[in-house]
């Protein structure tokens, strides 16, 4: 044995007090007189073995020099302050102390209940976590008055073995030693007479008659003041005459009483004595008080294993907080092998009595398919339960259940309604949820002051998630002045707190300059954090700078994988991202029902570019999508409406053909006219086509080639394949064959199959440029991939005009322009 672990042994860290024993004197002790009163010899060989290695430590003690004790030293540095186990508080009675009850309740020892800041299913009791109690700090002390102290111990074990064994032998003895020294007299049975309702008087004079249940039931009445003042020091000795008699319920609030000082001078030692009695006699509420004694280490030495045999032995009699115990012990592996199918059995036991705790759990369990088969219907089942029952966690689950339609019918106002009782008991969590419900108007009207008022609350509360909140209201102005250094200071704050909502905020502001410096590698950094919790958005962001290369090297498959883990937690940009390379052949294979999946999903979550793309895919038809124009219809009108440019010129051709709707040429140039105000190319040349047929609006080909040469030159296209066209052949400009070649080369680098077959011709006829047939022949094989029929018919000419020399330059020359031209991506993406 070390000087280190012998200091261990004896805790010799502080002065020690007769209120406040060292756990090993103190559990010495009690074990002794446990063993004598109950005559137990094991329990008197284990306190006898526990003072021979008292003495075995002070023996070492006795050579260590004043001063040098490292395990002193060392705790001194790390530990944090707390209570000895014998000093910690107990809760207040849990019902009004009176007769037996049917369901024995523990009194003055309750099982703790999970934090309301975690799911409870999966946190053990606060006072039986896994890590090791920490030794509370001790002001130093001599080696003589360590030994001291341990010897004054020593002797003071002795000399109450002297005194229990002289009083043993005594030919007779006072009424309350004979009841401690002998074993329990079997519990007196009250007359048929007797009942809670019983005149007090009538009462009074059985139990001067020595009736043990009626001396009980006076007891509890003087405790609580039913029908008469309270007097505890009377009820006190009604409640010892009842105990000496073997009342089991009376021995155990009669060491309430002593646990308490209420009554009698606060000793732990004849409280713990009193309730292993009623314990040992089958007292539910006893057997549990015992079991949480061993197990927070109240009065004894943790002892998972001894806390255990008595939950147990209480849970077995029905007792609903010892299932629920025995649950959370399971569930921690805390004096039993860790089993999340023996806690959830446990739960179910509990909360199949109505407890409302037990509920909760047993939902979670459900909810995570934690120990039962994953199973919303039940998860809510079981919340609902509890919730009624006023339980804040379950009333924050059951409103979330209700607003994401979790294994119940969806309806914001019903979850609108169960956040908020949650978050007027102070659930943090809760207060966030129902700011978010306010500020947005998820089941009720959209009340942004109020959202503001609810983060603030769960920010007094320490919730990252809500400073979160709180920024993003300061970074818009929303129901608080906007002020975009206060909200980087709130996202900050959030972020250095793990929070993955604020990781992402303060990334994205960082990346954007928004409120700072933009700062592309430092906004990585704090996305990454967030993707590590799996943030979808930022997992999103992600997969765009490995798709874009801005900030990290450009790699599309490293951009897949970040859009395919979004997609999976249902993110709709990471969706419509990732059908859109389904669709394009960008990172993965082709698959057009996969892309048709994808933007469905997020479709249904609002995200317009994908309204627009799902609508195209049913305007032709895919595999296990047939061609619905109707349907497609009323996507791409619900992007519309979302001012989605892209969508709005589509709807309008659909107009303008008679595409899924009735023609309407007026509604087809408003549509359009509202995507030019934004100055997109697709609708300028739109526009361009309107003015040169005169549809909806006076032909003038004038206007329809400004409009034209609008839209080409930002790029589109169409328009610049027109602009060739009509400088190819001079209408409305002057001829200009240089010019002519250039539009066509601009769109068919973009891979307009059109202006590829316009490049061929101008090659295999000599026009403007010399004739070059393998160059015609390679442009010709590009616009066929895309199915223009006229290109495919001159290549088949051309084979038969070439040699094989030069058909292998051309297929050459058509693998090398493959590198740099995508295929025409039929509807643009946005």
């Amino acid at each position: 044995m070390t000087t280190t672990e012998a200091l261990s042994i004896l805790d010799l860290t502080a002065p020690i007090t007769r209120a406040q024993l060292t756990t090993a004197y103190q559990d010495a002790l009690l074990t002794w007189c446990v063993g004598r009163f109950e005559g137990q010899p094991e329990l008197i060989a284990k306190a006898n073995a526990k003072n021979a290695e008292i003495q075995a430590a002070h023996a070492i003690l006795q050579a260590v020099p004043d001063g040098a004790f490292p395990y002193q030293k060392a705790q001194a540095a790390s530990r944090h302050a707390r209570h000895s186990p014998s000093s910690l508080p107990l809760p207040a009675p849990k019902r009004p102390v009176g007769s037996q009850p049917a369901q024995q309740t523990p009194a003055f020892s309750q099982p703790l209940a999970p934090s309301a800041a975690q799911p409870r299913a999966a946190q053990p009791r606060i006072v039986s976590q896994p890590e090791q109690p920490q030794p509370r700090p001790k002001k130093p002390a001599s080696t003589l008055t360590l030994v001291l102290t341990g010897l004054s111990a020593v002797v003071a074990v002795v000399m109450l073995a002297f005194y229990l064994q002289r009083q043993a032998k005594a030919p007779a003895a006072a009424a309350t030693t004979a009841a401690a020294d002998s074993p329990p007299a079997p519990p007196t049975t009250a007359p048929a007479t007797l009942t809670p309702a019983v005149p007090l008087p009538a009462l009074r004079a059985l139990a001067e008659q020595g009736d043990a249940p009626a001396q009980r039931l006076l007891g509890l009445r003087l405790l609580n003041g039913e029908g008469t003042p309270k007097d505890a020091t009377e009820a006190v000795k009604w409640l010892r005459l009842a105990a000496d008699k073997g009342d089991g319920e009376a021995q155990y609030h009669l060491g309430a009483a002593y646990f308490e000082g209420n009554g009698v001078p606060k000793d732990e030692i004849a409280a713990l004595t009193w309730v292993r009695k009623a314990a040992a006699q089958g007292f539910a509420g006893a057997q549990f008080d015992l079991g949480e004694f061993y197990l927070r280490g109240v009065g004894v030495v943790k002892d998972f294993a001894e806390g255990i045999r008595w939950m147990r032995q209480a849970a077995s009699q029905g007792l609903a907080d010892a299932e629920y115990e025995m649950g959370l012990c399971y569930l921690s592996g805390e004096g039993v092998e860790k089993s999340s199918t023996e806690a959830v059995a446990w739960f179910r036991k509990a909360a199949a009595q109505g407890m409302a705790q037990a509920q909760y759990c047993l939902g979670k369990h459900y909810s995570t398919g934690d120990g039962v088969p994953q199973n919303d219907i039940e998860a809510a089942k079981w919340f609902l339960k509890a919730a009624e029952q006023n339980d804040a966690p379950s009333q924050y689950e059951l409103g979330i259940a209700f607003q994401d339609g979790l294994g119940i019918r969806q309806d914001d106002a019903k979850g609108a309604l169960w956040l908020r009782k949650a978050a007027e008991q102070g659930h943090p969590e809760a207060q966030t949820r129902f700011g978010l419900a306010c500020q947005f108007g998820f089941g009720m009207n959209e009340d942004p002051e109020q959202a503001v008022s609810w983060y603030r609350k769960a920010i007094a509360q320490g919730s990252a998630e809500a400073e979160a909140r709180l920024g993003f209201c300061y970074s818009y102005g929303i129901g608080v002045p906007k002020d975009l250094s206060e909200a980087l200071r709130l996202f900050r704050k959030s972020a250095e707190a793990g929070n993955a909502e604020g990781q992402y905020k303060l990334g994205d502001c960082t990346f954007r300059g928004t409120g700072t410096a933009q700062n592309t590698a430092e906004a990585i950094r704090w996305y990454r954090k967030a993707a590590e919790q799996n943030h979808p958005i930022a997992l999103s962001c992600l997969g765009d700078c490995c798709f874009t290369g801005n900030g990290l090297p450009k790699n599309i498959d490293e951009a897949v994988r970040h859009y395919r883990k979004a997609a999976d937690l249902g993110d709709a940009q990471a969706q419509f991202h990732l059908g859109c390379c389904h669709l394009d052949v960008i990172g993965v294979p082709f698959d057009s029902a996969e892309a048709a999946r994808l933007f469905h999903k997020a479709a249904e979550q609002g995200h317009p570019g994908a309204q627009l793309e799902f609508g195209n895919i049913l305007l032709t038809g895919i595999n296990s999508h047939p061609k619905d124009e109707a349907t497609a219809i009323r996507w791409i009108s619900r992007a519309a409406e979302l001012n989605h440019t892209g969508a709005q010129v589509k709807l309008a051709i659909c107009y303008l053909n008679g595409t899924g709707v009735p023609k309407n040429e007026v509604e087809a140039l408003r549509l359009a006219g509202l995507a030019v105000e934004k100055g997109d190319r697709r609708a300028q040349a739109l526009m361009g086509v309107f003015c040169s047929k005169g549809i909806g609006v006076p032909k003038d080909e004038v206007e329809a080639f400004r409009w034209i040469r609008k839209a080409a030159d930002q790029g589109e296209p169409e328009s610049q394949v027109a602009m060739g066209l009509a400088c190819k052949e001079g209408h409305g400009v002057p001829k200009d064959t240089q010019a002519a070649m250039q539009w066509f080369q601009k769109a068919a680098d973009q891979g307009h199959d059109m202006a590829q077959y316009q490049l061929g011709i101008v090659y295999q006829q000599g026009l403007w440029r010399p004739m070059d047939k393998v160059e015609a022949y390679a442009w010709f094989t590009l616009a066929a991939t895309q199915w223009h029929s006229e290109a495919k018919a001159l290549i088949q000419k051309l084979d038969l005009e070439l040699d094989s020399s030069q058909l292998t330059a051309a297929h050459d020359r058509v693998a090398q322009l493959k590198k740099t031209i995508p295929p025409m991506v039929a509807t643009p993406r946005g």
